[in-house]
């Protein structure tokens, strides 16, 4: 069981939003491929909104470099791809996962590492 000491945050790590976005826009290009339709970009929609409302609550707590670049990230991205969306501004479906995951590999950079 873990305790207090060894319990890993495992949203504020850079990995598992980098993994969900690359499994979202696998999961939008099988979708389109297969159908030749873009609802799934309503799941990156969703993906980069709860994670700009996660990083915009943990920073309003926390105060540190890593939510403030990373929710600047999921923020951009969902804009990107509700613009994407309305058939304003369209320029494919990689361009808002590849912001999100630039801003969260951004983010960690520089990071003190965590001690064990």
């Amino acid at each position: 069981m873990a305790t207090p000491k060894t319990h890993v945050d495992v949203l504020h790590t850079r990995w598992l939003p980098v993994l969900l976005a690359v499994v979202m826009a696998d999961l939008n290009f099988w979708y389109f491929a297969s159908v030749g339709e873009n609802h799934a970009d309503w799941g990156g929609l969703a993906l980069f909104a709860l994670f700009a409302a996660y990083y915009a609550l943990t920073f309003a707590r926390r105060r540190n470099r890593f939510s403030a670049v990373a929710g600047l990230g999921a923020l951009l991205a969902t804009i990107l791809m509700a613009l994407r969306e309305a058939g304003r501004f369209d320029l494919g479906y990689i361009p808002p996962y590849a912001v999100f995951i630039a801003f969260v590999l951004a983010a960690g950079v520089g990071r003190p590492r965590r001690k064990v």
